[in-house]
């Protein structure tokens, strides 16, 4: 079968995160937006904001259940504006640590986890 243009540009993208015709400055752009909104209602959920103890629930899944790559990235977003919006919500510094820190993001990457497996399970 022979691929046109537009469907690898399309392949680059989904398997690599790369858009086709882009500089690595451009993709990475949203990133650097998203940082200035850290700390804002404007968050999207791109930038890093947590302490270094959570990194390990905050940056991902593992085990993404069969989803795709693109899904994991919508409910993991969804999971980091949460846990900022509590954050805020409750006046917690956003690179701090405590039990009600971890508390709130244990919570929110169990929802996420079960989200994840609901659909996909």
């Amino acid at each position: 079968m022979i691929a046109t243009l537009t469907e690898i540009a399309a392949h680059i993208f989904d398997t690599y995160g790369v858009r086709v015709g882009t500089t690595v400055t451009d993709e990475f752009q949203y990133l650097y937006d998203d940082e200035a909104r850290i700390g804002t209602a404007d968050y999207r959920g791109h930038a890093y904001f947590w302490a270094h103890e959570y990194r390990h629930w905050m940056r991902g899944f593992y085990q993404t259940h069969g989803a795709t790559e693109n899904r994991v990235g919508v409910v993991l977003k969804q999971m980091r504006r949460s846990v900022h919006r509590d954050f805020l919500r409750l006046g917690l510094d956003l690179v701090g640590e405590s039990k009600q820190h971890e508390t709130i993001i244990r919570y929110h990457h169990l929802t996420a986890t079960k989200k994840m497996e609901a659909q996909h399970g």
